[in-house]
């Protein structure tokens, strides 16, 4: 009975300490301007439109300065901000910036004008 106990309180440890992890990962960020590489929309499984944007988003490593395609998600009536956007354009925005296999990626609240 002890092991039971002990197992089930270490498998809540664990997911509060990855739930905890992923929430210091996404914070809102300005981020801009920058280039348009490509902007579509898309309608999920459940028949939902949402958005997906490409940017160009400047990197630096080890004092190499490189060019990154970065997605950008937009959903609900975020997607309706993106409406006038297109290829080319300079754009900046606030969004929910987060960590997802390794690279970032972008969640859009509010395109700045």
């Amino acid at each position: 009975m002890r092991f039971k106990i002990t197992s089930i309180l270490a498998a809540v440890i664990g997911f509060c300490l990855i739930f905890s992890i992923g929430m210091v990962l996404a914070e809102d960020v300005k981020v801009g301007p920058v280039a348009v590489q490509s902007v579509g929309e898309f309608t999920d499984k459940n028949g939902d439109k949402y958005a997906r944007m490409i940017i160009t988003e400047t990197r630096n490593l080890n004092g190499v300065t490189y060019q990154a395609g970065v997605p950008v998600m937009a959903f609900g009536d975020s997607k309706d901000q993106l409406a006038g956007v297109s290829a080319g354009d300079q754009i900046s925005f606030i969004a929910d910036k987060r960590l997802y296999n390794g690279s970032n990626s972008y969640t859009l609240r509010a395109l700045l004008k």
